[in-house]
């Protein structure tokens, strides 16, 4: 099962985003068809080359060492999105911050998810996608309508937010960051070097 929801309104940007994350060669004519339903999208640990097949596995020790399984589910399913959350899952909530008609779809999603008793504490991502398409005083109108600097600031560290373009690949390393220093096993294990890094020295 998957350890990562992403999570977005119809036309957010989530599969495009996802495939650049596994390397999948994109340019400005790439088009996506809408999520229907949901589907588990593995993505490479580290990067490479783009086009190199290198997201195939022939095994599945190799899958859990190399990859991320990430669950995308389509914004016309918002209405279940609740039966996929846990308290462990990470959630990348993804918003199109070229369209500022989805304003407010994206805005009451994202306040429903972020008060949701199955994910008080959990960690999300909020991810401004087609930063290609937008310029600096719309996505600052965005950021202001939908009072992200009021969320950032109320969630502590439980909340972070970054810029992206599926197109162009800017910031595409910083969601892979995030997602590696906040995936369970990833970070337990991290965890438990620390623990006797610590124990050795004492």
């Amino acid at each position: 099962m998957a350890a990562c929801l992403c999570l977005g309104p119809t036309g957010s940007g989530k599969t495009l985003l996802l495939k650049r994350l596994q390397s999948t060669s994109v340019n400005e004519g790439t088009s996506t068809v809408e999520t229907v339903g949901s589907n588990i999208i593995r993505v490479p640990k580290k990067p490479v080359a783009e086009g190199s097949g290198a997201t195939s596995s022939s095994s599945r020790g190799g899958e859990d060492k190399d990859f991320l399984s990430i669950q995308e589910i389509g914004g016309a399913m918002a209405p279940l999105w609740p039966s996929y959350f846990a308290p462990d899952k990470l959630i990348m909530y993804v918003i199109d911050s070229s369209n500022l008609f989805q304003v407010s779809i994206s805005t009451v999603l994202l306040m429903e998810l972020l008060s949701h008793e199955k994910l008080v504490g959990a960690k999300v991502l909020i991810l401004l996608t087609k930063m290609d398409l937008t310029n600096r005083k719309n996505l600052n109108y965005l950021k202001f309508m939908m009072r992200l600097d009021t969320i950032l600031a109320q969630s502590g560290r439980r909340v972070s937010l970054l810029e992206v373009s599926a197109t162009t690949g800017d910031g595409l390393e910083d969601v892979r960051r995030w997602l590696l220093l906040n995936w369970p096993r990833v970070k337990k294990a991290a965890n438990t070097i620390k623990a006797a890094a610590r124990s050795d020295n004492g």
